[in-house]
């Protein structure tokens, strides 16, 4: 479970660290304006936090799919 999220997490890395350096490449192209960068670069973040909320949505799945399996008790079971 941890590998998946840490795998996850360092995949949304190396992509920032790929968008970046595209972002670099992009601006030094004279017929690209800054705007369609940014607007490039605005649209490429979005995008990663949409991801970000699908990953931990389902991470949150598999773990109520754990708990389901392994037979834990949960909060409410508790009460």
């Amino acid at each position: 479970m941890r590998d998946l999220f840490y795998t996850g997490l360092g995949l949304a890395s190396i992509l920032k660290e790929q968008i970046e350096k595209k972002h670099q490449e992009i601006s030094k192209i004279e017929e690209i304006g800054k705007d369609k960068v940014e607007s490039l670069l605005k649209t490429a973040e979005e995008k990663g936090k949409s991801e970000k909320e699908k990953l931990r949505e389902e991470i949150r799945e598999m773990i109520k799919e754990t708990i389901v399996e392994l037979n834990l008790a949960t909060k409410d079971d508790v009460k």
